[in-house]
């Protein structure tokens, strides 16, 4: 009894370790609109999906040593917590619908360099493995573009492979003036997957986008020290 006792403190201190950091995403979300980054903002979001899951867990834990006279008052928080997190995630939602750039094209500039495209592009289709799709706006008017289909390799998710997969997207697409950057997005995206792609599935394929997206990954997973660290535990492991 003891013992559990002990267990259902440190699961409070941890729970509310995870319940500081909605706290620390509301005052985030209640700064000012302008004041608000999207690259950090699109990092918190990634953040609170992992709070959620460790909530889940911690309170899973509680909820199985607390006692049956006890229990309805773990449900009520468990509850409270869920509806704070839609809330929050909704709000974040919100701020990044907002300050998506709307991209636009003249119609009467553009419309036929956008049909040289679909010509010049479709010739390209004979190797496709991968096929996306973009959509350009040209005032009012939507026309879909087939993206050239490339050979791109999958991120497997881990800092250890990040400079690989980042040089080999780099001298594919990335330094590749031809693409637009909202294909390069769509190229970018079709290389991830599961949570990777997680991370940057509430951004619009947009060309201001691509940037905001790249620089996300390259903020999670060119983690250098990390990659040591990980070497030396494989290291010890072995031995």
């Amino acid at each position: 009894m003891i013992e559990e006792d002990k267990r259902v403190k440190q699961l409070h201190r941890l729970r509310g370790a995870l319940k500081a950091k909605l706290t620390v995403l509301d005052k985030f979300l209640n700064k000012a609109r302008a004041d608000i980054d999207l690259i950090d903002l699109n990092g918190k979001c990634t953040d609170v999906e992992r709070v959620k899951t460790d909530f889940e867990i911690t309170q899973n834990e509680i909820e199985s040593i607390v006692s049956n006279a006890a229990i309805d008052s773990k449900y009520a928080e468990r509850i409270e917590f869920e509806k704070r997190f839609s809330y929050l995630t909704a709000q974040a939602e919100r701020i990044l619908r907002e300050k998506e750039p709307i991209i636009t094209i003249d119609q009467s500039s553009s419309l036929s360099r956008v049909s040289d495209n679909i010509g010049s592009i479709t010739s390209l289709q004979e190797n496709a493995l991968i096929s996306a799709t973009t959509r350009v706006h040209c005032a009012g008017n939507s026309i879909n573009l087939k993206s050239p289909a490339l050979n791109l390799p999958s991120f497997s998710g881990t800092c250890e492979t990040w400079s690989g997969f980042s040089n080999t997207f780099k001298s594919s697409v990335h330094n590749d003036s031809k693409y637009a950057n909202s294909q390069k997005l769509l190229y970018l995206r079709s290389c991830l997957t599961g949570k990777d792609a997680e991370k940057i599935k509430s951004l619009a394929t947009t060309d201001a986008n691509y940037q905001v997206a790249w620089d996300i990954l390259e903020k999670y997973y060119n983690d250098p020290p990390a990659v040591i660290n990980n070497h030396v535990k494989a290291f010890f492991d072995l031995s």
